[in-house]
């Protein structure tokens, strides 16, 4: 298995001689094949560890959160409080879930707080799932229904609607008719 080395001559070089060299063309088809790609959502707002947002935010898609904000966040879908994201403030959003701290309101149809997730503050929500390592200290209510104008109740009579409907009827006798 293992055979000695006999010994070598000392000088057993030999110079060759020096060819030119030419560097490579480049090729004429600039296609490229890949063998695994990441896809990344295009429709998501990320925000980095390193980044740190006091405001307001509006996104219309996801948003997924690994930084600092102080301040309202306001999304049409998912909020993603990441693990090392912080939010101290207001999230509205369709679905909320929370891997890193929350601090404030939270109101959403569905609120997850997951293994790592802390949340002090309001929940407003009709779907709250907490992980058994999650942790909330607050106060937990339904969510608000929002009504629209047609929704709302019918003007109390008190004495400032008497005003109410003079002021109406003076606005409805300055318009011009047709």
């Amino acid at each position: 298995m293992f055979k000695r080395k006999e010994k070598m001559p000392v000088n057993n070089y030999t110079a060759e001689p020096q060819e030119s060299v030419t560097p490579p063309q480049p090729a004429q088809n600039f296609s490229e094949t890949v063998s695994a790609a990441i896809v990344v959502d295009k429709e998501a707002t990320i925000i980095p560890s390193s980044c740190y947002i006091n405001g307001e935010i509006k996104a219309s898609g996801d948003m997924k959160i690994n930084g600092s904000i102080d301040g309202t966040i306001t999304a049409e879908k998912t909020v993603y409080i990441l693990s090392k994201g912080s939010v101290d403030g207001e999230i509205y959003a369709a679905k909320v879930v929370v891997d890193g701290k929350v601090t404030g309101v939270c109101a959403s149809a569905v609120v997850e707080i997951n293994a790592s997730g802390f949340i002090d503050g309001t929940i407003e929500s009709d779907d709250l799932s907490i992980n058994k390592n999650g942790r909330f200290y607050g106060i937990s209510k339904p969510l608000a229904i929002k009504t629209s104008p047609s929704e709302k109740p019918p003007v109390s009579h008190k004495e400032n609607s008497d005003e109410k409907l003079t002021i109406i009827q003076q606005v409805l006798d300055n318009v011009p008719d047709k």
